[in-house]
């Protein structure tokens, strides 16, 4: 069905305005320097990096065009009301993920650095699809399972892949992609589903850049200004987030979104052939299942 009675969240078409949306969609392109000077893990074994994210801090001045795309989200959500603890944000985390059509991710839980050393949530995370290739990955998957819960979700929302759909949620709840179905239609280019997200935090630490020079959880975003060197390590890609003229925000102010239909799904969990699972099995333990 397309009932998004009980959704966590919301979701939006034409989220950002085209002048954000472009530039992310540079920014991200699949041949980006973004991914290689990473070492960005497409798909398993192909890199050395299939996470980091990069923190700003919200009661500073934006210092970058990423610092307004992410407050352009914010200023939207809060004008719709739609996370009202948004009030107490003080930091927004963002991360990227550029997948082939049969790459989905597990199922997880938002939380800070990964759940290491317990989870802690953010007040919401937000799904911006880049770029979305017609046929090309699966898409998000939202539940309404919550780690505290004691049984398994029974319900779930599907969030498709289209380029400009935005999807907001309580990063409490289970969430993950599904990974793309049969064969993706032929073509010359190296399509990609590539998504951006940004998570919302009352209180979030930065995690400075170590010897090694790698990105990881929650880095601090280097100035556009310079390249940045860290060890072995040398980045440039977040040159390209100079800030402009003045007119870019007053450009992006002026778009309008539409919601979005969100179909749901009875019945996430099914056993191993395919049989219904019962309301009264228990959730498994969350170190033997679940990434954070």
């Amino acid at each position: 069905s397309t009932d998004s009675v009980g959704f966590p969240g919301c979701v939006f078409d034409n989220a950002l305005p085209h002048v954000l949306l472009g530039h992310l969609q540079d920014l991200f392109a699949p041949d980006s320097v973004f991914w290689r000077e990473h070492g960005y893990n497409e798909v398993a074994g192909s890199g050395e990096n299939g996470y980091f994210s990069y923190l700003h801090p919200l009661e500073d001045d934006p210092k970058s065009t990423i610092d307004v795309a992410a407050r352009y989200i914010l200023s939207m959500l809060q004008k719709g009301n739609h996370f009202p603890d948004l009030a107490q944000a003080t930091a927004a985390e963002w991360w990227a993920h550029c997948r082939p059509h049969a790459a989905g991710h597990q199922m997880h839980y938002d939380s800070d650095n990964e759940g290491i050393g317990g989870a802690r949530h953010p007040i919401c995370s937000c799904v911006t699809f880049v770029e979305a290739p017609h046929g090309i990955g699966g898409p998000t998957l939202v539940t309404d399972q919550k780690l505290s819960d004691s049984t398994l979700a029974t319900k779930g929302w599907l969030v498709y892949p289209q380029t400009g759909r935005l999807a907001a949620y309580d990063g409490t709840y289970l969430h993950g992609v599904i990974p793309g179905r049969g064969t993706p239609p032929a073509s010359s280019k190296r399509q990609r589903r590539i998504t951006w997200m940004v998570a919302f935090w009352r209180k979030i630490d930065v995690r400075p850049f170590g010897p090694d020079g790698l990105a990881g959880s929650s880095r601090p975003m280097p100035d556009p200004a310079n390249i940045f060197e860290m060890g072995p390590k040398k980045y440039t890609w977040h040159q390209k987030m100079a800030l402009p003229p003045s007119d870019f925000v007053s450009q992006a102010d002026s778009e309008l979104r539409v919601p979005a239909a969100l179909p749901q799904r009875a019945g996430v969990w099914t056993t191993m052939d395919g049989c219904q699972i019962g309301k009264d099995v228990a959730v498994p333990p969350i170190e033997q299942c679940y990434q954070f």
